[in-house]
């Protein structure tokens, strides 16, 4: 199993992909929903760091397939798809026809045929199902974790689920005969949090090379943590902008109040109630960071004694 991260709109964030992207990793996005993604590939292969990638052609917010607009689409799209196979030989090209579709197996089978015709040139098809159908015997892909396992070759993106906020372990063993297992959050579609409204062409938000970190750290091994009902650790909290010193940093949730509590070496500030009841308090780095430091299994204490045991990197206690 590959690991990778889903840039889905990483067209308008290239310098902190091109910075912030893992040696070695899958690279996955949108060819066209945000801006022209080619001009990044293209970069990012050239820098030698990226062996695998996974580009849509079509997104659509009603995930359904019109032939009229979306076909000129998906053809222009994969001839440059191959362009780029044959630039870049060595590296694993797969074209996704239309991402997360809700078509018949006829419809599938039709579109790939298609594409088949044209000639492949050594790009490898993907098939990206909603409620669509598999294609038997071809490469499909899944996103979120409620997806059931696909018989055969796959991906698994956790495309539309934040991954901050995901049993990771759980999700790893589900799915731990897939090709390529794609770690994504809101952030790589400019988005603040998973509900944020802004519609997509008004979204200024942009990611940090630090939510690339924090995501590549996910592919390591969590450790045994715990904590008991009503303490939540998140390895995240929500991003308010540059000027609120919380953004992104390690945020635990418990029924208790405290001036203050502890993981291992470090310290957290109450910041008051939180609205869903019980307290906040926030660390000063974020969750990766204090993990590379201190360790995975880093024992929570408040007012003395000992709460739990978490891996500051991941989301310990309910999962959303």
């Amino acid at each position: 199993m590959r690991f990778g991260v889903d840039y889905l709109a990483g067209s308008c964030y290239p310098d902190v992909v091109l910075k912030g992207h893992p040696n070695g990793w899958a690279f996955g996005t949108f060819l066209n929903t945000f801006k022209n993604a080619w001009p990044l590939i293209r970069k990012l292969l050239a820098s030698g760091k990226c062996p695998e990638i996974r580009v849509h052609a079509i997104w659509a917010d009603d995930h359904k397939y019109k032939p009229k607009i979306h076909w000129p689409i998906i053809q222009a799209e994969f001839r440059k798809a191959k362009r780029f196979k044959a630039l870049f030989p060595n590296v694993k090209i797969q074209f996704s026809p239309f991402c997360e579709h809700t078509m018949d197996l006829a419809t599938v089978k039709r579109i790939h045929g298609a594409l088949e015709q044209i000639g492949l040139g050594g790009v490898e098809l993907v098939n990206s199902v909603w409620t669509g159908a598999l294609l038997p015997g071809g490469h499909n892909e899944v996103h979120g974790s409620k997806a059931r396992v696909p018989p055969g070759r796959y991906n698994f993106s956790y495309d539309g689920e934040d991954a901050f906020g995901a049993d990771i372990e759980a999700h790893k063993a589900k799915y731990f005969e897939c090709q390529t297992f794609y770690f994504w959050s809101p952030h790589l579609n400019l988005k603040y949090k998973l509900d944020d409204p802004t519609p997509r062409p008004e979204r200024k938000y942009r990611p940090q090379v630090k939510h690339i970190k924090a995501l590549a750290y996910l592919a390591n091994t969590r450790g045994k943590t715990e904590l008991p009902k009503g303490w939540i650790l998140k390895p995240l909290a929500d991003d308010h902008g540059p000027t609120d010193p919380k953004s992104n940093k390690v945020v635990v949730i418990g029924p208790e109040l405290h001036p203050e509590i502890t993981i291992g070496d470090e310290m957290l500030k109450c910041f008051g109630p939180f609205e869903g009841g019980g307290f906040r308090y926030y660390a000063k780095r974020w969750g990766y960071e204090i993990a590379e430091d201190l360790g995975h299994e880093l024992v929570v204490r408040a007012g003395g004694k000992r709460i739990g045991v978490v891996n500051t990197a991941f989301r310990c206690g309910v999962y959303r």
